[in-house]
């Protein structure tokens, strides 16, 4: 995770053993969300 001024930036990957298929997800979410949240 990574944190700025009004946003939270995530990473995941996602792999499909049956197809061999690799997708990276990328996602922005709202900090106001994740006040009760501690950072690390």
């Amino acid at each position: 995770m990574r944190y700025s001024k009004d946003k939270v930036l995530t990473q995941s990957i996602v792999m499909r053993s049956k197809s061999g298929t690799i997708r990276f997800v990328d996602g922005e979410h709202q900090a106001s969300k994740w006040e009760g949240y501690a950072r690390k």
